[in-house]
């Protein structure tokens, strides 16, 4: 670890202002009834993925109604999320086109000021000694359950705002080249798929003509 880092907290990011967490809706604020087919997603535990959201035909969504009347509970870009219970070791960072998505009650989120680079932090929280502090201190004997106090707890190491930025930037040029690959692996495995079902289910060969 570098010399110019700084050791701090999540705990102590909040006392000066510089980071703000905030617990989804439980069951009395947020009604089962309330959810609905259409409007935004509802972000819980099952939608947060290693650094991204994933929604499904399964993901509730709530409208805008219960925006208007829950408006603290709006995600923004830049916002981490984190699962409450279950696989609380994941977090997801809000991109620009999910800004404006809903807290599930499963759910809980991490502001942080201007000063400081979410995605530079998103990526040290999803690191292993992070993941393995959060089992570590979790709370619940059969279930990992997160809550904001063992959050407060959570130790973190800043550089200074620059290099924050030059680190996210790095990370994030790798994990573009890395989903790139994995899409050219996708269709080459198609392709590959369809010729071996001409191939050798239909037995469609190419002639001399093609």
């Amino acid at each position: 670890m570098n010399s110019d880092w700084v050791k701090t907290s999540l705990g102590e990011l909040q006392a000066k202002g510089l980071a703000d967490i905030q617990t989804g809706p439980f069951g009395t604020v947020l009604k089962a009834s309330e959810y609905s087919d259409h409007g935004v997603p509802v972000i819980s535990v099952g939608e947060i993925k290693y650094g991204h959201l994933q929604v499904s035909d399964r993901t509730p969504n709530v409208s805008e109604k219960t925006k208007k009347r829950l408006p603290q509970f709006i995600l923004e870009t830049g916002d981490i999320v984190f699962g409450r219970k279950g696989a609380i070791d994941r977090n997801a960072i809000i991109r620009e086109e999910e800004a404006g998505w809903f807290l599930g009650s499963d759910g809980i989120r991490l502001r942080l000021s201007e000063e400081i680079d979410s995605v530079f932090v998103s990526y040290q929280l999803r690191s292993a000694a992070v993941g393995k502090w959060l089992l570590q201190n979790s709370s619940g004997s059969i279930m990992a359950s997160l809550n904001q106090k063992v959050l407060d707890r959570l130790p973190i190491w800043l550089p200074k705002t620059d290099e924050q930025k030059k680190i996210a930037a790095v990370l994030s040029a790798l994990d573009a080249k890395i989903d790139c690959n994995k899409r050219i692996n996708a269709e080459l495995e198609a392709m590959a798929k369809t010729l071996y079902d001409y191939w050798f289910v239909q037995f469609d060969f190419p002639d001399a003509n093609g």
